[in-house]
């Protein structure tokens, strides 16, 4: 994982597409690759200043994106191509969007929506969506906070199975930047 994720910053800060970073980085993943080992990505550049979001999904979870004025999450749901690691002839697409200022893009792990009760049962998708259609507009940091919260509580002691990594990114809004009117953050600063 850290080899592809240095080989995508490497490409991608120096501009190179993201389907072409996701491709080299895929061709030398699969040199020496004895072991069989491989990884999913997302991977995205955003342009500030106009609002273009160029993705490449390579068979990583469906990120989700908030429409700021509707407050309503939809799926980005384009398969750009598979996961790295395995055939380096493999073919990846960019996907283009724009978003808008407010608009809301949250990244997840398989350690979110596939983290297990003590009942055995996944958290899974339709519990992702209830629990963000019931948290709309909240601050980034305290939207990831929430969530992991909500999968640590659901899982009540269960075993992790697997990692739990979010990342929200609200267009327009800076990450250092509390919402003043948001509990969670006057409590995450007197922490």
């Amino acid at each position: 994982m850290m080899a592809a994720k240095t080989e995508l910053e490497n490409r991608l800060t120096a501009g190179m597409p993201p389907a072409e970073a996701i491709a080299a980085a895929n061709r030398y993943l699969c040199t020496n690759n004895d072991a069989g080992m491989f990884v999913t990505v997302w991977a995205a550049t955003l342009n500030w200043k106009t609002g273009e979001l160029t993705y490449v999904n390579a068979a990583h979870n469906f990120p989700l994106l908030r429409n700021g004025q509707s407050g309503t999450w939809t799926w980005l749901d384009q398969k750009c191509g598979l996961f790295l690691g395995a055939f380096d002839t493999a073919k990846y697409r960019q996907e283009t969007i724009f978003i808008e200022p407010g608009d809301e893009l949250l990244l997840y792990t398989d350690g979110v929506n596939e983290a297990f009760s003590l009942d055995d049962e996944q958290y899974g998708n339709d519990r992702l969506e209830a629990f963000l259609a019931s948290h709309a507009g909240m601050h980034p940091r305290a939207l990831v906070n929430g969530l992991r919260a909500d999968v640590a509580k659901w899982a009540d002691g269960a075993e992790q199975s697997d990692d739990v990594t979010v990342l929200a990114l609200e267009y327009g809004r800076a990450p250092e930047v509390p919402e003043p009117n948001d509990a969670s953050e006057a409590t995450d600063a007197n922490a």
